[in-house]
């Protein structure tokens, strides 16, 4: 295909530059300067229509086989993020290539996977393999062939252990190990705790450091029981782990279980069947949506949602109601693209897959094959050079960074199953930044409000389930960018905290809590609702501005207690999905529907406040002298109920409508092409080139984080989008009105016609601007100019007249130039003008006559051009009755055919008292003649008359005016 584009603008320019050699050299030069601009305007696409110097990717993980829906979470991850990479030009204009391999989740099919892509010899980084078994098998190779690997969920500390090239984006088993073992003595208070694990490498690792971090804290593990994935009797072997467990009852204490999702789905309905209460601890492998999904076959669990898994806890990379803004973006775009939500390994592959395209900036790579061992090698040492939190890569699952072991300092969140959805625990351990802010490290420790888990120490930090319903959104304004919000907030909380001591962020005057409606408390869980109403600031630094939507969002944070101490997180247990309360704001009229807004869309999320701590003594430990507070946000976008093209063309398209617009308008420059037939077309091409370059521009100011740039370029293309349809208006007029009415009535329109509409459709250009895109209102500009229009109307209302009465008299054509008429009493003459103001005549008499076109709109006209141009002129004979009838008719009518010009003629005959009247009729045409042809033919009449003594006793004539009939 590039090729072929290359080859046509070649000869483009060859035809063009050179048809002929005898060609002028200015049409040359014109057609070089267009040739050019068509090959500027197609330059994006040609660019990147390629497929040479693609900048492949392989992407290894389970598409079939027991764990095929991870690897498929894995897959969407990765592309979800390579695919906007792409859209947005690639990495130097060169597109990034997923080469994606199956490894079955099998540990001999993983080897040769990764063989298969070290003989390939164009993978320029691995992302994969997904499970840590499949990873150590897979590693072996691409240290041998120095391929930089990695992992986004394998934990087994093998995999990056004593292998440089490969590296990981979640926390390893030895430290996801040692964490559960100090939540489970810690926080749960357990004294004992029995294991159930797999053979695989990443159960069997896992159980083996929890067990010893166990013991290290002194709990005592009773049990440990371990399963052959491969074992052909499986299920009896499951079955019997549940018998001893349920034999052993309390004195087994919680359950710790390590293994992949198809065991556990089995080994759960067992617990749940049989009635096992103890308390059941999952590691990571069993926190995906897919896993809970399983059991929604079961009657049970379609009675009640979450019999199976309800009050069961697990350790997860990424539990979204501790979702922040980014994150939500994420979970957006997933939804978008794939129609369900997203898990945690679909999160650490999008991170991965964002950590390879920043290596692939930044590493100094060329691309080319014949430097591929030199590219890896660059990519790997900037991989391990990201060894510090200020080198990090900030992502949906954290920040990324590795140590040098290849593995990264991410957190782990602590989830609890509830109503078949995994929420984050009532109790987090969250990391300590520096071990400066705590006071008495010892002293924390002992009191267990710091924990230490190796050489990482973190905060034991309460939870508080958050969540609000939007009442009533009213008095939404615009241009101070403010809104009145009444709604219900509620907190659901552990512990002895006032989570509802919060102070609004965006308020414009501060808001306090309403009234408490509610309370309850149930066990350790205590549930609070207030009722609270006040003005908010918009966001106004929302990029979706450029979409013309408008956030209205409510932020708050504790007054006094840090992130360290509280964590607000989104209530998805008690709050509907966005979708649902979209709708429902719909339906409930929660917007004022006078004011003409819809809801498109509704976030929550938890994000950080910044509050300087000002020598507060409860932060003099602060570094920085930043306090860091858990903040809470609610954002509803709305938009106007109205069809919008503009800003929302899809980002693939964008690129390619510029170029063909531009390229459409150059064509109007080429030679033998009528440029007002290309009106309308040159018209639809305008706009089209408008919304693309719009979007480009904003699309390209986004992506270097310069939102201040966004409003004045919407509002320069606000401005645009008045005024060019308002050219191509006039335009149009000229071409389809103005035109046309000249060539009809053979007369120019007067300059003040062309000029009063131009001036209306600006007027109405100014107004609209000032109205719709700089918000004024313009009541007093419209009565300004209401009573200037009046007094100029009054002013000129006879020309005006005059003007109008010219336009219908060009219409209706009464009569024309050249036509003989008789207004009123006005004596007959021709019509030699007839301009916008007046019709000017020429009487018979030799006078010019002007008559307003009002006047002559409204008087009584006889033309006697029409209904066509024959006249009658009638001349009566006087004669003595002894003359025959018959002789005298017939020497009438040769006299009368002998006149030129006569083209026929009729002869009467009647008696009066004193003879006969013979009334000889001659038809001509030319009405200015009239006197010439009575002389002549009444000469006719007395020669002829006398030639045969006859002698005439009297000559009359008078004019007619009749059809002329068929001769």
């Amino acid at each position: 295909m590039q090729n072929v584009i290359h080859r046509f603008l070649l000869d483009f320019l060859i035809h063009q530059t050179n048809p002929h050699p005898m060609r002028p050299p200015i049409k040359t030069i014109r057609c070089m300067i267009l040739s050019t601009l068509f090959v500027a305007a197609f330059a994006p696409c040609v660019l990147f229509a390629g497929g040479r110097g693609d900048l492949h990717i392989a992407v290894v993980c389970p598409l079939s086989g027991r764990n095929a829906s991870n690897g498929k979470a894995v897959i969407q991850g990765v592309r979800l993020y390579v695919d906007a990479v792409n859209r947005g030009g690639g990495v130097d204009g060169k597109k990034i290539v997923l080469d994606v391999y199956d490894d079955g989740d099998d540990a001999d099919t993983a080897a040769k996977m990764a063989r298969d892509i070290a003989g390939a010899d164009r993978a320029l980084a691995v992302i994969g393999h997904e499970s840590s078994t499949c990873s150590i098998m897979g590693g072996e190779v691409y240290l041998q062939h120095r391929i930089p690997a990695l992992s986004p969920t394998s934990t087994d500390v093998r995999v990056t252990r004593g292998n440089p090239w490969y590296f990981r984006m979640t926390f390893n088993n030895e430290f996801q190990g040692r964490f559960l073992a100090n939540y489970m003595r810690k926080v749960f208070r357990q004294g004992h705790v029995s294991v159930i694990h797999e053979d695989l490498a990443y159960g069997a690792n896992l159980a083996e450091v929890f067990v010893g971090a166990a013991k290290n804290l002194g709990v005592r593990v009773p049990h440990v029981w371990r399963y052959d994935v491969k074992d052909k009797g499986l299920d009896q072997r499951l079955e019997e782990i549940v018998d001893e467990l349920d034999r052993a009852g309390e004195k087994a204490g919680a359950v710790f279980i390590a293994l992949h999702p198809p065991e556990g789905f089995k080994l759960i309905t067992l617990l749940r069947d049989r009635g096992i209460e103890n308390r059941i601890v999952f590691a990571a492998g069993l926190s995906s949506p897919e896993f809970l999904r399983q059991f929604s076959r079961y009657p049970k669990e379609m009675e009640h949602p979450g019999y199976y898994t309800d009050g069961m806890y697990a350790a997860s990379g990424v539990i979204f109601d501790t979702a922040d803004e980014k994150d939500q973006a994420f979970m957006e775009a997933y939804r978008r693209a794939y129609g369900e939500e997203p898990n945690r390994r679909a999160a650490f592959s999008y991170d991965a897959a964002k950590v390879v395209h920043r290596a692939l900036e930044e590493a100094g790579i060329t691309g080319d094959l014949e430097e591929l061992a030199t590219d890896r090698h660059r990519i790997r040492q900037w991989l391990a050079s990201r060894d510090s939190s200020f080198k990090a890569i900030s992502g949906v699952t954290g920040r990324t960074y590795f140590n040098a072991d290849g593995d990264p300092s991410k957190p782990i969140t602590m989830g609890m199953f509830k109503n078949r959805r995994l929420v984050s625990a009532p109790i987090q351990l969250q990391e300590v930044p520096s071990l400066s802010e705590i006071p008495n490290v010892r002293t924390a420790l002992a009191d267990e409000r710091v924990i230490r888990v190796g050489g990482r120490y973190f905060y034991k930090t309460n939870v508080v389930y958050t969540g609000i319903q939007m009442d009533k959104i009213s008095e939404i304004d615009i241009r101070s960018q403010t809104y009145l919000a009444d709604f219900h907030v509620w907190f659901r909380y552990h512990g002895s905290i006032e989570p509802q001591d919060i102070e609004f962020l965006n308020a414009t005057e501060p808001v306090e809590m309403g009234a408490q409606l509610a309370e309850k408390q149930t066990g350790q869980m205590t549930y609070r609702m207030y009722k609270v109403q006040g003005r908010f600031m918009m966001d106004s630094y929302s990029d979706r501005r450029m979409y013309g939507e408008h956030v209205l969002n409510i932020s708050f944070r504790h007054r006094e207690l840090p992130r360290c101490n509280l964590i607000y997180v989104t209530d998805l247990l008690g709050m509907e999905p966005p979708e649902t309360l979209q709708e429902k704001i719909a339906t409930t009229r929660v917007l004022n529907p006078a004011e003409d807004w819809t809801v498109s869309g509704i976030y929550f999320f938890q994000g950080v406040s910044k509050k300087e701590s000002l020598g507060h003594p409860d932060h003099l430990e602060s570094q920085s002298g930043v306090v860091d507070y858990s903040k809470f946000k609610i954002g509803v976008r709305i938009k106007k109920q109205e069809l919008r093209l503009r800003r929302n063309l899809p980002p693939m398209s964008v690129n390619y409508l510029f170029g063909a617009s531009l390229a459409v308008l150059l064509c109007g420059f080429v030679p033998g092409i009528k440029r007002e037939s290309f009106l309308l077309v040159k018209a639809a091409t305008v706009a089209i080139l408008l919304v693309s370059s719009e979007v480009i521009l904003l699309q390209w100011f986004l992506g270097r984080h310069q939102t201040h740039h966004l409003q004045p370029i919407i509002r320069i293309f606000d401005i645009l989008w008045w005024g060019v349809p308002a050219f191509f208006l006039i335009r149009c007029i000229e071409r389809y009105i103005w035109t046309p009415l000249e060539q009809k009535t053979n007369r120019s329109i007067p300059n003040l016609v062309r000029r009063f509409v131009k001036i209306f459709i600006w007027m109405l250009v100014c107004f609209g601007i000032l109205a719709f895109v700089f918000d004024r209102k313009i009541t007093s500009l419209l009565a300004t100019s209401g009573v200037i229009t009046m007094i100029i109307g009054l002013a000129i209302q006879v020309n005006i007249a005059n003007i109008f009465s010219g336009i219908a008299i060009n219409l209706e054509r009464p009569f024309q130039i050249g036509d003989w008429i008789k207004i009123n009493d006005l004596s007959q003459g021709k019509v030699t003008d007839i301009t916008w103001r007046t019709t000017r005549i020429w009487t018979s008499d030799n006078n010019m006559v002007n008559i307003p076109n009002s006047m002559a709109s409204e008087a009584v006209i006889v033309n006697y051009n029409r209904p066509d141009e024959a006249f009658k002129i009638d001349i009566d004979v006087h004669l003595d009755a002894v003359h025959p009838p018959e002789q005298v008719e017939e020497i009438m009518r040769e006299a009368m055919l002998s006149v030129p010009g006569v083209r026929r003629v009729e002869v009467l005959f009647r008696f009066h008292d004193w003879g006969c009247i013979y009334t000889g009729s001659i038809f001509v045409r030319d009405y200015g003649q009239i006197q010439s042809f009575q002389h002549a033919a009444t000469k006719k009449i007395w020669a002829a008359l006398t030639r045969e003594g006859i002698e005439p006793m009297g000559l009359k004539y008078a004019p007619w005016m009749t059809k002329d009939p068929a001769p």
